[in-house]
């Protein structure tokens, strides 16, 4: 009798025990998931600009084809207007109605520059606005866009500054090691 006693003491101790540390392990396994999701930007918010929707883009064909550029705007859009392309569009949630918006810059309203047939596994300068700001400053599409001015948007466009090189890089910005 003095056992049953004991467990059931035991039982009645334990239990709210349990429970609190349930209830402590579960309270911590929610805030780390409502932690971690809450700043979180969506795919679409990542690429809220045509700059960064058609920079994505051209990344997209350069991890498709060897880490090299499209040839050209025509090269570019026969990939956008591929099976695989739509996929990509699909997959970065981009409209591929709006494919030809992406080629212009909200700013200025005029056509991107880009350089086509870039290589290697590097943060390339690949897209640039044509006019730019009202301040004098221009835009150049890396994977986090930055503002230069005239000297540095020339420099970037000529490839004579180039981008942060990739891990495990072995190419230069023509390919060749």
């Amino acid at each position: 009798m003095y056992a049953g006693r004991f467990y059931y003491s035991y039982m009645i101790w334990d239990a709210p025990m349990k429970s609190a540390k349930c209830l402590v392990a579960l309270l911590f396994c929610l805030s780390f998931i409502a932690g971690c999701g809450d700043g979180k930007p969506s795919v679409a918010e990542l690429k809220d600009s045509n700059m960064k929707k058609l920079h994505a883009i051209y990344t997209f064909y350069m991890n498709n084809n060897g880490m090299t550029g499209p040839a050209s705007k025509e090269v570019l859009m026969d990939y956008i207007e591929s099976p695989e392309g739509q996929f990509a569009l699909k997959r970065m949630d981009m409209d591929p109605s709006k494919v030809d918006e992406y080629f212009f810059s909200e700013r200025d309203g005029e056509e991107f520059v880009i350089r086509y047939g870039l290589k290697g596994i590097r943060d390339h300068a690949i897209i640039f606005e044509a006019t730019g700001g009202e301040e004098g400053t221009r835009l150049v599409a890396f994977n986090n866009p930055i503002e230069c001015d005239e000297d540095e948007y020339n420099d970037y466009l000529s490839g004579k500054a180039q981008g942060e090189s990739g891990e495990g890089d072995m190419m230069g910005e023509d390919g060749e090691e």
